[in-house]
């Protein structure tokens, strides 16, 4: 299960496409508060079945 973390897309702050690996990956404003919230939490990334450059983010992982 491939995971992402805040510092994987440089702590960006704005909601938007970021490009992460080979995909491009939409990060909401929820994504970034729940990030602010804990900076070393991760999101569990699914890659579409039907465009393998696109993915997003579904369940968040706190850290330990």
């Amino acid at each position: 299960m491939p995971t992402i973390g805040w510092r994987d897309i440089a702590c960006t702050e704005a909601a938007g496409p970021v490009q992460f690996r080979n995909m491009t990956v939409h990060i909401g404003p929820e994504h970034v508060a729940r990030w602010k919230t804990d900076p070393d939490g991760r999101f569990k990334l699914t890659v579409s079945a039907s465009d393998p450059t696109r993915a997003h983010l579904e369940k968040f992982y706190p850290s330990l």
